[in-house]
């Protein structure tokens, strides 16, 4: 994987700062990020609080029916970037919602064997996937939802019409182009060009022209865009620099200042199970924090930490610094446990929560063949692609944006693939001196050797 990304008025309230994950839910899938947020909350509260009550609102709907076999890739990827130590820093954000559009482009090339195993790992036929994809269109005053296809091919590869008509059926706006591979840099830039004008250019440069190599074929993008304001907007006034205990994949906490929001005698949708101690003792807290219009909403769940609490402190729900945030993600996302839990209208005296840019690059492709699909890189695979044998997927990446900020929150995904062509010949080998090695300077004819060394560190003399 590779990746990238307050104790103001102290009052009668005590804060602790730690980890959180929250999750943008889509239609299909969400999209997800893990922070470090300065959150105003501690874990005891009273017996009313969790339970039915006259202001609360049910549970919210989800058509995400995604199986557990779909849902691993996520976690998978959480692992792999623990565990590989390849992202600057702890916070990620990934869009399956994207990802499951772009397989869909890429799948309605493959054999039978492969489509199946394909729809199988997203648990619908592609022509599901592909339709839900075109659900995404959505503009109107609180909210911008965007999902948009394309593809780019070398004139000489031979695309099968039919591949073409079908995914030109499917895909609503997709207009092929022309992949030059002898010019890496122009190509480059008219894929992020295309991927810009339809994300808000939040993303960057994301297809580099190191990834537009002499064997490629074939490039298919899919770009996902959301923006939406809050239904109860922070004011930018109240925002100010603030303390909060952050957390690193090794589990240090250390002091961290960020700009942070604040809102003050408000309401939250809010849902207490002290019940759910899968990773705290002390329960979980979910949150739901509605964009306007209320069909959207970014959840945010964390482990409760239990409260010092004395008689003159009212109640303060913060998260445990020292939990697993990945298993916070599991319960809370990968389970749907935010996403159907019970939330009510909890007043507050404060509630705050960091600004924060996240970015994260990964390598799906990578991940994947690790979960048990490496049949889908196969040649051949892509028969109803191109006639020709050799074509192969070689690369699936992900680059990932989301803003959160006063306003509202701003994100966007951008699902790349690529195929390419297996060599006729065997790649021939490397020769890399990149490490410690010894030599010597030696006369064949006689045998006889002049000099005789050991490099250890060749920028020393």
């Amino acid at each position: 994987m590779l990746g990238m990304q307050c104790n103001r008025l102290q009052k009668h309230t005590t804060f602790c700062y730690g980890r959180i994950a929250t999750a943008i839910g889509f239609v299909l899938g969400c999209l997800t990020a893990e922070f470090i947020p300065n959150a105003a909350f501690a874990s005891e509260c009273p017996e009313e609080i969790g339970k039915n009550s006259p202001n609360q609102v049910t549970s919210i709907p989800t058509t995400r029916t995604t199986p557990a076999q779909r849902q691993d890739i996520a976690v998978a990827l959480l692992r792999d970037a623990q565990n590989e130590r390849e992202l600057p820093a702890e916070n990620i954000i990934f869009s399956q919602a994207s990802l499951d559009t772009l397989l869909a482009l890429v799948g309605l090339g493959y054999d039978r064997a492969n489509r199946t195993l394909l729809e199988g790992y997203l648990g619908g036929s592609l022509e599901e996937i592909a339709a839900r994809s075109g659900m995404y269109g959505l503009d109107d005053s609180g909210v911008t939802l965007l999902s948009a296809s394309n593809l780019w091919s070398v004139p000489e590869i031979s695309v099968k019409p039919g591949y073409l008509e079908e995914v030109s059926r499917l895909f609503d706006g997709l207009n092929p182009g022309v992949l030059n591979v002898h010019d890496a840099q122009a190509t480059a830039n008219i894929i992020n060009e295309w991927i810009g004008a339809r994300t808000n250019n939040i993303l960057g440069e994301v297809v580099a022209p190191s990834t537009i190599t002499p064997d490629l074929v074939m490039i298919l993008v899919n770009a996902l865009y959301f923006k939406g304001t809050w239904q109860t907007q922070f004011d930018p006034a109240m925002t100010e620099d603030a303390t909060f205990h952050a957390v690193s994949l090794t589990g240090k906490v250390k002091e961290v200042v960020v700009p942070t929001m604040e809102q003050m005698d408000t309401q939250v949708q809010f849902s207490f199970d002290r019940n759910d101690r899968s990773v705290s003792e002390h329960g979980m807290v979910h949150l739901r924090l509605p964009y306007e219009g209320g069909k959207f909403a970014m959840y945010i769940s964390f482990a409760a930490q239990a409260a010092e609490q004395k008689a003159w402190d009212p109640v303060t729900f913060r998260p445990q610094a020292s939990a697993d945030i990945a298993a916070v993600y599991k319960n809370a996302v990968q389970s749907e446990a935010a996403f159907n839990a019970q939330y009510q209208d909890l007043d507050v005296d404060r509630f705050t929560m960091p600004k924060f840019k996240i970015t994260t690059l990964f390598d799906i492709l990578a991940t994947l063949k690790m979960m048990g699909y490496s049949d889908l890189a196969q040649p051949g695979a892509l028969a109803k692609l191109t006639d020709d044998p050799r074509a192969f997927l070689s690369f699936v990446f992900q680059k990932a944006t989301i803003i959160v900020n006063e306003e509202g929150s701003e994100a966007a995904a951008a699902t790349v693939a690529g195929v390419a062509l297996e060599s006729l010949r065997p790649a021939n080998p490397s020769i890399l001196l990149d490490g410690p090695f010894s030599f010597a300077i030696r006369n064949d004819s006689t045998g006889t050797t002049l000099f005789e060394g050991i490099v250890r560190n060749p920028a020393e003399e």
